[in-house]
């Protein structure tokens, strides 16, 4: 997939997505959520290119970007910032790292193969990537390769995955916690910016500014003109509280518009802490997932959860090839598979079948070498019509030349 910067309008940090993050699941639970997942699953017909999910990321990579450089501004003017903000800037060459693996091994060829959904939350998105969003969600972002395979599997016991979905699961986790850090950033930016907002009116309110102080009415009507942004509104009220003179009266004014809004201030301030801490956590969980995924050998994860390759394995000469050997038999299978219109399963059955029939030693013989032929019209394979005139051509080559 080719990803384009695009030019994001500040105003993206006004309008704050819900961070994907649900309720935490027990291993056993998960499993269960993945059974879920895959009976309510329903897939597009035909070739069905979907949503276009580049465009998305290509954005989440630059309100990343834009969301470091307000952080780092932060930083050089000497003002606080979250934990999350700190793991946020201290970690951003491995989401960098994390972008460009997503832009090298999704190309659009990969992408338009992988099976889309055709309805629910995610209609017109890879059925993989539903699969991976909830497993972010109700994990918080961090990530166990056991307890992925266990979701896997569990959702395999309703509906196969193909091959490739489960070689893309490792490039959509990085998609959707990509996804994830982008709405945390942005949360993040913009309480920070209500934060030094607020800063600024407190100190002019208690005087600690050369400019000339407003009085408390004009400071209450422009008060009035602002949206109480949470992190603004207890950062003020840190501030003002347990303060006397003047400053009582636009605490009280700012109370009195909290309780028409259905607000408390000490309820606001308890909140703010919660979704501090939740964030940190959140966003510490995926730097440290993104460590784990990009070391994590997914040769080995891919072949056990692939209930194709398990098939395979049921060849008493499979098992005992190297993965390049191996991985050539699969990607044969999957054009097979494509080509004849029946699952890759059941390409595999029948495949394990005929060789126990006619006692060959290697599946290989059905899949790249002359036993092909025969075995693409048990399946009723169709050629393609370039693969058709490059066979033709090569059984005709002495002629030709």
């Amino acid at each position: 997939m080719h990803f384009k910067k695009r030019k994001i309008p500040s105003k993206v940090f006004i309008i704050f997505e819900a961070p994907v993050r649900g309720e935490l699941f027990s291993t056993a639970r998960l499993e269960k959520y993945a059974e879920e997942l895959a009976q309510n699953h329903v897939l597009a017909a035909g070739n069905y290119r979907g949503v276009n999910l580049s465009i998305r990321v290509a954005e989440n990579e630059n309100v990343l970007l834009k969301s470091f450089q307000e952080i780092i501004k932060t930083v050089r003017n000497e003002k606080s910032i979250t934990q999350a903000a700190e793991w946020f800037i201290d970690n951003f060459y491995i989401i960098e790292d994390q972008l460009k693996d997503i832009r090298e091994h999704l190309p659009p060829e990969f992408y338009k193969e992988l099976p889309k959904l055709a309805s629910g939350e995610h209609v017109g998105l890879p059925r993989v990537y539903a699969i991976a969003w909830g497993f972010v969600a109700h994990t918080d972002s961090l990530f166990e390769p056991e307890i992925l395979k266990l979701v896997l599997k569990a959702y395999q016991k309703k509906q196969v995955l193909t091959m490739g979905e489960l070689w893309a699961i490792s490039i959509t986790l990085r998609i959707v916690m990509v996804e994830n850090l982008r709405r945390l950033s942005a949360r993040i930016v913009g309480s920070q910016k209500a934060r030094i907002e607020a800063d600024r009116i407190a100190d002019e309110i208690l005087g600690l500014t050369v400019e000339t102080k407003r009085s408390n009415k004009e400071i209450i009507k422009s008060l009035s003109l602002l949206p109480m942004h949470i992190g603004f509104v207890v950062q003020l009220v840190q501030r003002l509280r347990f303060q006397e003179g003047s400053v009582v009266d636009i605490l009280n004014w700012l109370e009195d518009r909290l309780q028409k809004e259905g607000n408390v201030i000490d309820e606001m301030i308890l909140e703010e802490q919660t979704n501090q801490t939740a964030a940190n956590v959140t966003v510490r969980n995926i730097i440290n997932s993104m460590r784990l995924m990009s070391s994590l050998d997914w040769r080995d994860f891919f072949e056990e959860v692939s209930l194709v390759d398990e098939k395979l394995h049921e060849h008493p000469l499979y098992s005992q090839m190297d993965f390049i050997t191996r991985d050539t038999y699969r990607h044969s299978l999957e054009e097979l598979a494509r080509g004849s219109k029946i699952s890759e399963i059941k390409v595999a059955s029948a495949l394990i079948e005929k060789s126990k029939i006619d006692k060959k030693n290697d599946l290989g013989f059905y899949l790249i070498s002359s036993g092909r032929y025969q075995f693409e019209k048990e399946i009723n394979f169709k050629l393609k019509l370039q693969t058709r005139f490059l066979r033709w051509y090569v059984s005709h080559r002495e002629i030709l030349y």
